[in-house]
């Protein structure tokens, strides 16, 4: 019953683990190292996409990776005395290989991360960043 969402999961999970291994930083630039304020709030904009597409792929795979995890435990949920007992080690053996609970927090966390570093960056512009 299980093995459609364990294989969706197993299908995601390596690339979740592959977008953690290189967390990136959107650290407001250092408003010295540009020589006027065009470039300086140029920056921050390029920062801004360049932040807004790393969420967009790290939502998705959130998403892509939450959504069969949370179909499962529905699943899991529903079973009967004799369906559970047979899904049990699967469920416990799957977890232990697979460590897809704890990469979806990491995921949420860094989705929260980054909104919190796209706030930073916009309070730098002018005006929401409408003008230059």
């Amino acid at each position: 019953m299980s093995a459609p969402h364990r294989a969706q999961i197993q299908q995601i999970h390596p690339e979740a683990l592959g977008l953690m291994d290189n967390p990136p930083a959107f650290p407001p630039p250092v408003r010295a190292q540009f020589p006027t304020d065009t470039e300086f709030f140029r920056e921050i904009r390029r920062l801004l996409e360049e932040l807004d597409l790393n969420y967009t792929d790290t939502s998705e795979i959130l998403t892509e990776l939450s959504t069969p995890s949370e179909q499962w435990m529905s699943l899991r949920n529903n079973m009967t005395g004799a369906e559970r007992t047979t899904d049990n080690p699967l469920y416990d053996a799957f977890i232990a290989e697979t460590p897809f609970i704890t990469t979806i927090a990491t995921l949420r966390r860094r989705c929260r991360t980054l909104r919190a570093q796209q706030r930073t960056l916009e309070q730098l512009l002018p005006q929401g960043g409408r003008s230059e």
